[in-house]
């Protein structure tokens, strides 16, 4: 499961938890989960890693 957004938020934290907790009952499978953004609050990533074991990943802005 991977979620994108610009910051690390409460929803996309939700969405992932949601996506996951379906996919498991669908697929008999529990998916990994994964944020991808650029900003992370320390409080929202520690939320992450304790809880619900989701991995957040911060990338750097990309020039096109």
């Amino acid at each position: 499961m991977i979620d994108v957004e610009c910051e690390l938020n409460y929803m996309a934290i939700g969405q992932v938890i949601v996506y996951r907790k379906i996919f498991s009952e669908v697929r008999k499978v529990r998916p990994k989960a994964l944020i991808v953004c650029r900003r992370a609050p320390s409080k929202l990533k520690e939320i992450c890693e304790i809880d619900p074991g989701i991995e957040v990943a911060v990338t750097p802005k990309f020039k096109a």
